[in-house]
């Protein structure tokens, strides 16, 4: 596997460690000034951008939450014992999400901008993306990352958002590879 997780040390011990799934395009670093807001907790979070396929991006996921989930095991003499697991996403990291949460993994969650199924037929398109505009991107990014994810950036926000400056608060590009964005359209196209 070419990604990684990252580990956010704090210096105590913490009682719940947070699972932090960034969206699509999105850098784990969107989730640190919630993290400075939680000193408390030990964070860790999944890097998806260098993902070859979605198998491995759901792969990085999972081994991720194991992971936590076996140390704290390994560490306590009774379930009471263990440390907590919340798992918390936005967009794309919040299905993940989800699909940990219903695997059973997890104490908690806490999904953002997160829908059970992200693409819809052209009757729901109010509750999500049509098919047809996620093809648009995969063929998209093939032509210009740039251009596709300056678009979906700008798509993120109203216009009212756009005009308060919410939208300069992201980062302008990733550092994803393409495999690794297309990877993660074909999980926002298919999973539910």
């Amino acid at each position: 596997m070419t990604s990684e997780v990252h580990e956010v040390k704090t210096p105590n011990d913490r009682s719940t460690t947070i699972l932090w799934l960034a969206g699509w395009s999105m850098s784990d670093k969107i989730f640190d000034p919630m993290r400075e807001l939680l000193p408390d907790f030990h964070h860790i979070s999944v890097d998806y951008s260098k993902a070859d396929s979605p198998e491995e991006m759901l792969l990085l996921t999972e081994t991720a939450a194991m992971k936590i989930i076996s140390s704290n095991e390994l560490a306590c003499h009774a379930k009471d014992d263990r440390d907590r697991l919340l798992i918390c996403g936005w967009s794309l990291g919040g299905l993940l999400a989800l699909r940990l949460a219903a695997k059973g993994y997890g104490d908690g969650i806490v999904v953002f901008a997160t829908n059970a199924r992200f693409t819809r037929s052209k009757e729901e398109m109010d509750l999500g993306w049509s098919i047809a505009a996620i093809r648009k991107m995969m063929i998209g990014l093939m032509q210009n990352q740039q251009d596709v994810e300056t678009r979906f950036r700008h798509n993120l926000f109203t216009e009212a958002e756009i005009e308060a400056g919410l939208g300069s608060k992201l980062p302008f590009l990733s550092s994803w590879t393409n495999k690794g964005l297309i990877s993660g359209l074909q999980i926002l196209r298919s999973e539910e």
